[in-house]
C-alpha cells in the first residue's frame, strides 16, 4: 500500500467512526436501511464493513446498544453475527423481532437462523 491509499484508508475509517458514534437507532426502522443511506451520503458502501475488522465490532456495539428494556435478552444473538454475512442476519434479528411479532421461541429460532450457513 502506497501513503495514499494509507491515508485514503484513514479517511474513510474516521468517516465511518463519526458516521456510527452520531446514528440513532430506534430499532422503528430496519437498522439496514439507516446504514445505507448514511452510507451513501458519505459516498461509502457496505465493504467498509466486511474489509475492516474494527469498523464491524464498532458496528456490532452500537447496534448491541440499542437493545433495551423488554429485548435485552436478545443483545447475545449481536454475538453470533459475523463480519461476512452481517446484514442478513441482522435484517433477520430486525424482521423477528420488530417488524413481527415476538413469541416464546423467538430467541431460539433467530439463533438457528444466523448460524445458518
Amino acid at each position: 500500500m502506497n501513503i495514499a491509499e494509507v491515508i485514503a484508508k484513514e479517511i474513510r475509517v474516521d468517516k465511518v467512526l463519526f458516521m456510527l458514534r452520531s446514528m440513532k437507532f430506534t430499532w422503528c426502522q430496519n437498522p439496514i436501511t439507516i446504514l445505507r443511506s448514511e452510507l451513501q451520503i458519505l459516498g461509502l458502501d457496505w465493504t467498509v464493513f466486511e474489509e475492516d475488522p474494527i469498523l464491524f465490532c464498532t458496528l456490532k456495539q452500537k447496534l448491541y446498544g440499542m437493545f433495551c428494556g423488554k429485548f435485552r435478552k436478545y443483545q447475545p444473538l449481536l454475538h453470533l453475527i459475523n463480519q461476512r454475512q452481517w446484514r442478513g442476519q441482522v435484517n433477520m434479528i430486525w424482521e423477528n423481532l420488530f417488524d413481527g411479532s415476538i413469541q416464546g421461541d423467538s430467541y431460539a429460532r433467530i439463533e438457528t437462523l444466523i448460524n445458518l450457513p
